[in-house]
């Protein structure tokens, strides 16, 4: 990290915590957390969660650790579909919804993340929006919702029989949702998360 600091020159980077894995799950997250806020240039200590492994403790220890913000991802508040979407019978939502609150109130900024997958949770979409209008009461320094389209990988985890959208018609709907719902920034641009062009690293 302090090397792609230096190398690419940033003076206000961001450290995402993300991986093939889930990152809460990683026993020296505290450590690491600690260790990237060191860095004089950090402005931003950002990790993606399922939620999974969240508790009251944990996200105490991580807002005392310097974590900015955590994306989690939410693709229902329905039980069954949510049991559904993520593979697990024994899926917490009731508890991870409890959690998103818990972070909203806290003073790490939350950033709900649901993946709208066409003809799978189109209503979920606008049950997410209405919870994370109810839960962020008020003004946040990012967005509080970053809802993402599906798109069709050719080595990703694609559903059969889903076809995706296009972003043009991805924006327009979130446009939609903004004007219906009476809130902002649901077409995201870079600037609202403080992002910012750097030099690539050559070596």
């Amino acid at each position: 990290y302090n090397f792609v600091v230096k190398e690419k020159g940033l003076e206000k980077a961001e450290a995402h915590l993300d991986g093939q894995g889930e990152p809460m799950s990683y026993p020296y997250l505290m450590e690491l957390i600690q260790g990237i806020s060191e860095n004089k240039n950090t402005a931003i200590i950002s990790a993606q969660t399922n939620g999974w492994y969240l508790n009251e403790k944990l996200i105490d220890n991580l807002e005392a650790a310097g974590l900015t913000r955590i994306n989690l991802s939410i693709n229902t508040l329905e039980l069954a579909n949510a049991k559904k979407l993520s593979g697990r019978g024994d899926f917490p939502l009731k508890r991870i919804l409890e959690m998103a609150e818990y972070i909203a109130n806290s003073k790490i900024s939350l950033l709900l993340t649901p993946l709208w997958i066409p003809g799978i949770n189109d209503s979920d979409i606008e049950e997410i929006i209405k919870f994370s209008k109810k839960i962020n009461n008020e003004e946040k320094r990012f967005p509080t919702l970053g809802i993402q389209n599906y798109l069709i990988h050719h080595q990703g985890r694609n559903m059969k029989g889903v076809k995706s959208k296009t972003f043009k018609t991805f924006n327009q709907q979130m446009r939609e949702f903004e004007k219906k719902y009476e809130i902002s920034n649901l077409v995201l641009k870079q600037t609202m998360f403080e992002s910012y062009k750097s030099k690539m690293i050559t070596n």
